[in-house]
């Protein structure tokens, strides 16, 4: 195995993982935060250690919100990362399951949108790469399955996330087993010059994502079109709305997405009705044919689906299939 070139982020990562139950890596963009993490899986797989805690067997879950993003990020960059180390050969990789095992150690990447593996067996260690995208009953479906550590990687992008509001403030103060470091990209030293200057130079067009992906701050950014928003559970929806139907948009290289949406005609707060939307599912590289096994299993049999107006033929072939599906109508 070949030397590790490591951040100030993994030094820390590694001295305080048996002083709390939580990590939280809280930082800007190239900080270091999830190549960190991923540096510290590799060397439990490899050793059965992260610092002063010693687990020679077990299982440790990586987990992010879907399987697309999943595969195109941490897994792949572990993979590459075992084979830049020259282990890849020692580690039983089954990609069906997308599982590395070495000396009784198993290393596990999972979507979030997997509910058998979510509440299933209990894990040893868990690391939720971009926390902010998962939801507070996903995170306590997991919490409650980790005998050891946890650790979240995020940027700040979104103060109304229940990681500031449970995680950060709530449990930290209460029961103060929760570690918060905060990364910049001044941690990394291995950044080129140019991608250190363009990260920091964000500030000379735009505050907000300058105090974000440069130094890591909680910002609520401006313009956005739906500025108040919270995230609950589907089953909280109200079950009385008279107004809800399912919006679907095709595609194969870009994600094909069915999204339930309600509106709820009562009045809220300031005298605003209030729009829930739910992401059914979110895939790429679907055919016609996944994508009706897809509606098959969700509950939309005798709902309205309003779909891509320009996918005619695929809305007429799901029709066959006796959902009640119809075009969009684009323009004003």
């Amino acid at each position: 195995m070949r030397d590790i070139n490591h951040t100030k982020v993994f030094t820390e990562l590694w001295n305080t993982a048996d002083q709390y139950k939580i990590h939280l890596l809280r930082g800007g963009a190239r900080s270091s935060k999830s190549y960190s993490l991923m540096q510290m899986v590799f060397l439990w797989l490899m050793t059965g250690r992260i610092g002063d805690i010693e687990q020679k067997s077990g299982i440790f879950a990586i987990v992010r919100n879907v399987l697309p993003a999943l595969k195109d990020t941490v897994l792949r960059d572990f993979i590459n990362y075992l084979t830049e180390m020259g282990v890849a050969d020692y580690v039983d990789h089954l990609k069906t399951r997308n599982t590395f095992e070495y000396n009784n150690r198993v290393v596990t990447f999972f979507p979030a949108t997997d509910e058998s593996r979510l509440k299933g067996r209990q894990n040893d260690f868990v690391w939720i790469n971009e926390a902010n995208d998962l939801s507070w009953y996903e995170f306590q479906q997991l919490i409650m399955r980790t005998g050891g550590c946890l650790w979240c990687d995020y940027n700040p992008d979104n103060p109304d996330s229940w990681v500031k509001t449970e995680l950060e403030e709530k449990r930290l103060e209460k029961r103060k087993d929760v570690n918060l470091m905060i990364s910049t990209v001044l941690m990394n030293p291995f950044l080129s010059d140019s991608q250190r200057e363009e990260i920091n130079n964000l500030a000379d067009y735009d505050n907000e994502l300058y105090e974000v992906y440069t130094l890591g701050n909680w910002v609520k950014f401006k313009g956005l079109i739906f500025p108040n928003w919270d995230i609950i559970e589907a089953k909280d929806f109200p079950g009385n709305a008279l107004k809800q139907c399912y919006a679907m948009d095709i595609g194969y290289n870009d994600a094909t997405v069915l999204l339930h949406i309600v509106l709820d005609d009562k009045p809220q707060l300031h005298g605003m009705k209030t729009l829930y939307i739910d992401e059914v599912f979110h895939e790429t590289g679907l055919t016609t044919a996944d994508v009706i096994k897809l509606l098959d299993e969700s509950p939309v049999r005798n709902s309205r689906i309003i779909a891509d107006a320009q996918a005619k033929s695929f809305i007429e072939e799901i029709k066959r299939r006796k959902y009640r599906i119809r075009p969009c109508k684009k323009g004003p």
